[in-house]
């Protein structure tokens, strides 16, 4: 198959994902010398994937151990072990390799000027030499008492748990050219292999957990002051202002020397603000550097790729990225970089979990990622981890019995079929899918994929929710939390929704919005405002969500400069209320039919009065989530809800899982936690 087709086949087809080969990231050995695999029972590991393989999954993957295990040094012997596995039964058709591009530990001490180093870590060459191996030396990049990853039983014996140095910077142009090697030599191994043909696509992995995480983030521990990402950052000012002295005008004077103050990242960086958006001239230097450190990292995305596609004749590549919808501070973690890759072309397909925020039976699910822009030019993998009532040692939105794991699987099928993504199940824990009835299930879910992939996809949301990079790199982290409650509440509507980046107003059809939602417009100026109402209906109407300003071209209301992620709004004479609550009015509508509201977690109800006032078709009550497009129509709801959808047309419906036929008008009874699902079929 050629690139497109591949694409295709794996929008078309689901994965799976198990711990089949599952290595300690930094490579190490065992006892007996070995790669370090936390189960060695791969007997077990194929059962499932055999499994899997009779339910219909046709695509398999798990990570397989680069080989790269020190110095110029190379092992396949665990890779080819996987590999011998995987295809052992007869039963797996594809096979993608997620391969892990971190440093041995022996590479970090050879190049310490090449690794992240901490703020309260050391400045000096030797110093940093002196803590390599040591339990100082942070493996993970989290911390964490019980070291590694072990919801499958092992226990690491190295607790992970103040370290002042990583691994590799994402600066580091000797990690580039060395884990670069290593991955060319890897991809010819496999290439030449027995199973070279059967391999589909590479994913590309590297940071915290392979998702292009820089190290510390989750514990706090921002910004790498190691000796070349601080050189490097430098040179990036010095290229973006033309000059020191510029650059320091732009920065401060704390900048006045080459190497940036610890402080001043602390400080002024990343610390939780109740203002909304950072001020750009006071927050010029840490902008800069979330600005540096997205580059940094779309740069290893670009170059990893390349390696990829240089020596397998152009397959496919992967990798997780772009986690701007629900990750804290994805400034800071280089995760902005989405226009530059879509435009770029080198990265193929790219994945993320599903939304941990709203991922429990009852919730409505979502994405990391605005994933209908990514399937506008390449493909979204959506990596569908949510915990079934089998999962044990684990508790992110659990499922507690079998009807609730069946309930989530049916509603991660039909969100990422109604966004024309992919998907891949991943049995994190192990076990989490060994189960009879979930498997009976899960065939029954791969047959209704299949019929409804044959038909080509059309959206039929009528929210279009619009993601500015440039106004998320102005926001101040903790306004996530808002947006992602606004996100949650939204798709509680008894609507379906479409995310998208603001870059693709005018390529993305919009002409079946009725109401288009700015979710940080802080950088969306008047220029932007005309281009969207060129590409909506006539009719449609515009929702701000939290920041209208002057200088934006947009005087819809007059608001202070910095406003919190709550404050009041004082009507302008062209604004007539909409809704208030017990601080007051929360919301209004101009003369020319948009909507502000002036917190961004404004509850279900008003959000609800909004989009029907905006002339949005609802398809169920409020508190209900609808996945859909021109294929099918599901619901899930957060109540016991008897109701007849809103449903009309030229319409037959059939229900997925059960074949019954639906008769427009006809009530539906759906249970809390539960769904239901329909193909749709014009006629």
């Amino acid at each position: 198959m050629d690139k497109r087709k591949v694409l295709e086949f794996l929008r078309d087809n689901p994965v799976f994902w198990s711990r089949l080969g599952f290595c300690y990231d930094p490579p190490m050995a065992d006892e007996t010398g070995a790669p370090l695999v936390f189960s060695k029972n791969f007997e077990e590991q194929m059962r499932i994937h055999d499994a899997f393989s009779d339910a219909g999954v046709r695509i398999h993957t798990c990570i397989l151990h680069s080989g790269w295990v020190g110095v110029n040094q190379y092992d396949y012997s665990l890779c080819d072990k996987v590999l011998e596995t995987i295809f052992s039964s007869g039963k797996t058709e594809y096979f993608i390799p997620r391969i892990k591009l971190n440093v041995p530990i022996d590479w970090c001490r050879e190049n310490p000027t090449e690794i992240t180093v901490y703020e309260n870590g050391p400045r000096s060459v030797e110093e940093i030499r002196s803590l390599v191996g040591t339990l100082k030396h942070d493996y993970l990049g989290y911390e964490s008492e019980v070291g590694y990853y072990n919801a499958n039983g092992w226990q690491d014996t190295r607790p992970n748990v103040g370290g002042v140095i990583s691994l590799q910077s994402f600066s580091s142009r000797k990690w580039l050219e060395d884990a670069g090697e290593a991955l060319r030599r890897l991809v010819l191994h496999l290439e030449k292999s027995p199973w070279g043909d059967r391999i589909l696509a590479y994913h590309i992995a590297y940071g915290i957990s392979g998702e292009s995480m820089p190290w510390g983030r989750i514990s706090g521990k921002f910004g790498d002051f190691g000796i070349t990402n601080q050189a490097r950052f430098y040179e990036w000012g010095l290229e973006k202002y033309g000059s020191k002295q510029a650059m320091v005008q732009a920065w401060g004077p704390q900048c006045e020397a080459e190497i940036v103050p610890p402080s001043y990242l602390r400080e002024k960086a990343y610390v939780s603000s109740n203002d909304f958006y950072k001020n750009e001239q006071e927050d010029c230097w840490s902008i800069d550097y979330d600005l540096f450190t997205t580059q940094m990292n779309t740069d290893a995305l670009i170059y990893f790729a390349d390696v990829v596609k240089q020596n397998t004749g152009g397959k496919p590549v992967g990798a997780f990225y772009g986690y701007c919808l629900h990750m804290t501070r994805c400034a800071f973690a280089g995760h902005l970089g989405w226009k530059r890759l879509l435009e770029s072309g080198n990265v193929d397909f790219f994945a993320g979990p599903k939304s941990y925020f709203r991922c429990a039976p009852g919730e409505p699910g979502g994405e990391l990622a605005p994933a209908v822009s990514v399937n506008h030019t390449r493909l979204w993998m959506d990596e569908c981890d949510n915990r079934t009532h089998l999962t044990v040692g684990d508790n992110i939105g659990n499922a507690t019995c079998a009807e609730e794991t069946y309930s989530v699987m049916l509603r991660e099928l039909c969100k990422n079929i109604s966004h024309n993504s992919g998907l891949w199940y991943m049995d994190l824990g192990g076990g989490w899918y060994d189960d009879e009835g979930i498997m009976s299930h899960l065939k029954n879910l791969l047959k209704a994929s299949e019929v409804l992939r044959k038909k080509e996809h059309r959206s039929v949301a009528q929210i279009t929710v619009i993601v500015d990079e440039n106004s998320i790199l102005c926001t101040h982290p903790s306004v996530v939390e808002h947006t992602e409650n606004l996100l949650r509440d939204l798709q509680l509507t008894g609507t379906p929704i479409d995310i998208i980046l603001s870059h693709d107003v005018g390529s993305i059809d919009l002409s079946r919005t009725q109401l288009a939602v700015l979710l940080t417009p802080l950088c969306l100026d008047n220029d932007f405002i005309v281009r969207l109402r060129k590409a909506l209906p006539e009719k449609a109407h515009i929702l701000y969500c939290g920041k209208t300003e002057a200088e934006n071209g947009v005087r819809l209301l007059d608001v202070p400069k910095r406003p919190a992620p709550t404050f009041t709004i004082e009507p302008s004479v062209d604004c007539i209320p909409v809704s208030y609550n017990e601080d007051g009015l929360i919301a209004v509508q101009n003369t020319q039919g948009d909507f502000i509201i002036s917190t961004l977690n404004p509850g279900v109800d008003l959000l609800r009065n909004i989009v029907e006032s905006a002339g949005v078709h609802c398809y169920a009550p409020a508190e209900c989530a609808v996945y859909a497009d021109n294929r099918i129509v599901s619901f899930f709801p957060r109540r016991d809800m008897n109701f007849v959808p809103a449903l009309a047309g030229p319409l037959h419906l059939t229900e997925v899982l059960s074949g019954r036929e639906y008769s427009l008008g006809e009530p539906l009874f759906i249970a809390a936690k539960d769904g239901m699902a329909f193909y749709v079929h014009e006629k």
